[in-house]
């Protein structure tokens, strides 16, 4: 077996035991990959000046997921100062670094990391090449940051509230990269403050920001397979499960703005990714009718919809305004829609479902808000 071959196996049990979760045993695998790919680097005669740039930065890479920064930091500084160094490789080279330096200045901050962020990529409809409208893209991204919440509170075993525990704000922090060049990529890392991994008595140990990201991209293959069944089965408590779905809900492209939304760990192969579509709204919408208790429907009959651009009032008082043509329109949400969920659909364009329960007075109840898209690009 080559040194090529031999650092190949040790990337597929690093990749394993990533899997498994098991992040120190991967390092050490990585680490030996990257050891031997660099080798190979060193020993190429100083004209395959390409071999060396991809090789070169395969290693560093190598290095970077063993969280050998140091190392890695070094190896591509040494690449960059070769004149001859094509362009594509130092676009790679000084990504890879950018990544290498933020992590170094978040560790100095006291936040342990993610051994992979997850990275979310926004393309078709009116994407273009690192530019987005920003309303398109942030409802989305916040929805997803609050989902990541969500599922930290659901696995630490914190019993289901209208907003997470205080203590999920102080021990986690979000993080997004900027869009990446060529595509409209956001890299989204979870930190959690090394100060605060606490064992608390009453929910057990908060879990680590890797098992938060995996345990997202399966609740997102769930559901992108219309698979309730199985989201049932990973997700057992229902008033999680129901915020999950929502909050999901909130990143399906509209087809005109955006077409796709892709997540995948950001090292991991684009056969692993999972995409949302336009197509997905309405089995989602199925998901959320299925996990509604019969005593909530109400007779078709009674539904009735209304669109127009969402306006708080008094979240606690669970009472919204809808600003539509004809006017301001007060009304109720249900319990179940909560603050994060209705967080960021906040001044966009929205249509609410429901109905006029006598016990209010005649204001409209909203057992669900989503955002308002064109029927045609859904």
């Amino acid at each position: 077996m080559n040194p090529y071959e031999e650092s190949q196996t040790h990337i597929v049990e690093a990749n394993r035991l990533l899997r498994a979760e098991d992040v120190q045993s991967a390092r050490f695998h990585f680490r030996k990959a990257a050891d031997l790919q660099w080798s190979f680097v060193k020993a190429l005669p100083g004209d395959r000046v390409r071999t060396i740039a991809v090789y070169g930065l395969s290693a560093a890479t190598l290095y970077y997921r063993a969280h050998a920064l140091d190392e890695a930091e070094g190896i591509i500084h040494r690449l960059l100062s070769r004149e001859s160094i094509e362009e594509h490789s130092q676009w790679g080279l000084r990504d890879l670094l950018a990544r290498i330096w933020n992590e170094q200045q978040m560790e100095a901050m006291g936040y342990h990391l993610p051994a992979q962020p997850v990275s979310v990529t926004f393309s078709r409809g009116n994407i273009l090449h690192g530019l987005a409208a920003t309303d398109a893209v942030d409802t989305p991204i916040r929805s997803v940051l609050n989902l990541f919440q969500r599922i930290a509170a659901w696995m630490g075993g914190f019993p289901f509230s209208a907003k997470p525990h205080s203590l999920l704000n102080e021990s986690y922090r979000a993080f997004s990269s900027e869009p990446a060049l060529g595509s409209y990529r956001i890299d989204l890392y979870l930190a959690q403050d090394a100060q605060l991994v606490l064992d608390l008595p009453d929910v057990g140990q908060l879990p680590s920001p890797d098992s938060v990201m995996s345990s997202f991209i399966q609740v997102v293959s769930c559901a992108s397979e219309g698979d309730y069944g199985g989201l049932c089965s990973l997700v057992g408590d229902e008033p999680y499960r129901t915020v999950f779905i929502r909050l999901l809900r909130n990143a399906v492209p509209d087809g005109t703005e955006v077409g796709e939304v892709e997540f995948r760990r950001a090292d991991e192969p684009k056969e692993q990714a999972v995409s949302l579509y336009p197509s997905h709204r309405e089995p989602l919408r199925h998901m959320l009718r299925q996990s509604q208790p019969p005593s909530a429907r109400v007779a078709p009959e009674q539904v009735q919809q209304y669109t127009g651009v969402l306006r708080a009032v008094d979240l606690d008082a669970n009472l919204l305004r809808l600003d539509m043509d004809g006017g301001k329109m007060p009304f109720h949400k249900a319990h179940d829609i909560l603050d994060d969920i209705v967080g960021p659909l906040l001044n966009k364009r929205v249509t609410i479902t429901g109905h006029y329960p006598r016990r209010t007075g005649g204001r409209f109840r909203a057992s669900d808000i989503e955002l308002a898209v064109d029927s045609e690009a859904a």
